[in-house]
């Protein structure tokens, strides 16, 4: 008898266990799942279409009365003139960016449902777990990057094997696997600039090997969708003692490509007698149109090139700088289809040395361009050097100016791209913790010159971002190289960001 009450005594405790395990079960699922959270979820995100509804009536009145409603820029506290429905209580959580309704509050949840809302997101992102770890247990590092036209990246990379650099160009799908990899070498070091998906899908990719004798030239490879070699191009070396670099490869305005490559000459103390742009057009085929045709200033300086851009009137805009009487002046030259200078701006500057190093470009024409000044031009002149960002008007001239506060030293900023809006991405590097801890910085401007954000990468790790592209309203995807410690090899990888 006193067995079995011994038995029912531990039947009884593991039920009350059981029965309190299921309880915080429920209570947690209840939590996690309360019809008051999804309440207040339907209630946030009905009032926020009501909010983005009477903007949008509003926009369509000022395009019928001849004003553009994306240059509308309202903050907090006058949103009320725009949004009569408004609560008092989320008068602070939004703002008007270019014309559209934008959430800047605090709240992580709001966030969220905000972005699952036609609603655009004005908070800064943050990373995402890391999608595609390196492939490679040594040094490997990213170059650039493209969106392929099925949802997919291809981005370059490369990474020394037995002494000698080796390009890859990698094939991501929109899942985030890799799907096929080419290694790249041709004869000797090999490295690759830029990358291009045309409009048929093929794959462009421009760079530069190392010759037989040793000497840098630029090269050109085209690859079907699934990356299949369709042409190679080592561009000769154009004239005796110069040099031949690859540097970018920009959409023509029939669906092809045109390369750009810069020209150099050394004399025996390594300094640069002459230089020019150098540059190859094809069609999505491959089919050469232009070769070799030769871009120099306009004012018989030396143009050393270094980006360009395709703009919406067919013009193509190539940035650098233009060397003369010992000094270096941003400039930037415009070219017509068949490769000829029409167009060029001089920037004035005192700084003895500078130079517009990458360049992007609004749905306006007007170009954005990331200059370097530095206040010598001895020894390594970047000492000295300070990055801005400057908005140029081709039809007027007229230029802005935007300083980043980036404190001077070497270059800092990595890549300058527009996207959603015109909105501009100023991709950067933070070198402020140590000397050893590299972390990306990226700025968000609008079309005017305005910071919207800035985020900074995780304290204590090195994280470059070197390419970043608008996945979708409030959604970026970024591509850089990172180190799990200080000690670590590079990794290149590919990640998201959202606010």
């Amino acid at each position: 008898m006193k067995k079995e009450k011994g038995i029912s005594l531990i039947v009884l405790v593991i039920t009350i266990i059981v029965i309190i395990i299921l309880a915080g079960t429920v209570v947690l699922s209840i939590a996690n799942n309360s019809p008051i959270d999804k309440a207040s979820e339907a209630a946030f995100k009905t009032t926020n279409r009501e909010y983005s509804t009477e903007l949008d009536m509003e926009s369509i009145s000022s395009f019928a009365n001849g004003i553009d409603p994306f240059d509308l820029e309202v903050s907090s506290a006058n949103i009320k003139d725009h949004i009569s429905v408004i609560k008092p209580s989320d008068e602070t959580k939004y703002n008007i960016q270019n014309g559209e309704l934008a959430y800047i509050g605090t709240n992580e949840k709001e966030g969220l449902w905000v972005n699952e809302l036609d609603i655009l997101n004005g908070n800064a992102p943050k990373m995402q777990p890391v999608k595609v770890p390196n492939v490679s247990a040594t040094d490997e590092g990213l170059t650039s990057a493209a969106a392929t036209n099925d949802g997919g990246f291809v981005t370059i990379t490369s990474m020394t094997v037995a002494t000698q650099r080796h390009a890859y160009i990698n094939l991501i799908d929109k899942d985030y696997n890799l799907v096929r990899r080419v290694d790249l070498y041709i004869v000797n070091n090999t490295s690759l600039r830029e990358v291009l998906v045309l409009s048929n899908g093929n794959i462009a990719v421009a760079g530069y090997t190392m010759n037989a004798s040793n000497i840098p030239t630029a090269i050109m490879l085209l690859y079907s969708p699934s990356l299949d070699e369709l042409k190679r191009e080592i561009y000769p070396i154009p004239k005796t003692s110069y040099t031949s670099w690859g540097r970018n490869i920009i959409p023509t305005p029939a669906g092809g490509f045109m390369v750009l490559n810069s020209a150099e000459k050394l004399n025996a103390s390594q300094q640069i007698t002459d230089a020019y742009a150098s540059i190859y057009s094809y069609d999505a085929s491959g089919n050469k149109i232009l070769n070799n045709v030769e871009v120099r200033c306009l004012d018989a300086g030396l143009f050393l090139v270094y980006d360009g851009v395709a703009s919406p009137n067919g013009n193509i805009y190539l940035c650098g700088n233009n060397y003369k009487s010992g000094k270096a002046t941003p400039n930037v030259i415009g070219i017509n289809a068949l490769g000829q200078a029409k167009y060029e701006y001089v920037l004035t500057t005192a700084s003895p040395y500078g130079e517009y190093r990458y360049m992007s470009i609004l749905s306006d024409g007007t170009l954005v361009l990331d200059r370097i000044s530095c206040t010598s031009s001895a020894g390594n002149p970047y000492e000295t050097a300070v990055e801005t960002i400057d908005y140029l008007n081709v039809s007027t001239n007229q230029i802005k100016n935007v300083n980043l506060g980036i404190a001077a030293g070497l270059p800092i900023i990595l890549d300058v791209s527009t996207g959603y809006k015109d909105n501009v991405i100023v991709v950067s590097l933070d070198i402020t913790e140590t000397p050893s801890v590299y972390k990306y910085k990226i700025f968000k401007l609008s079309k005017d010159g305005d910071i919207r954000w800035t985020t900074i990468g995780q304290a204590g790790q090195t994280n470059i971002v070197l390419k970043l592209l608008y996945s979708s309203k409030n959604k970026y995807t970024i591509f850089g190289q990172y180190k799990a410690t200080t000690t670590s090899p590079y990794a290149a990888y590919v990640a998201d960001m959202i606010p």
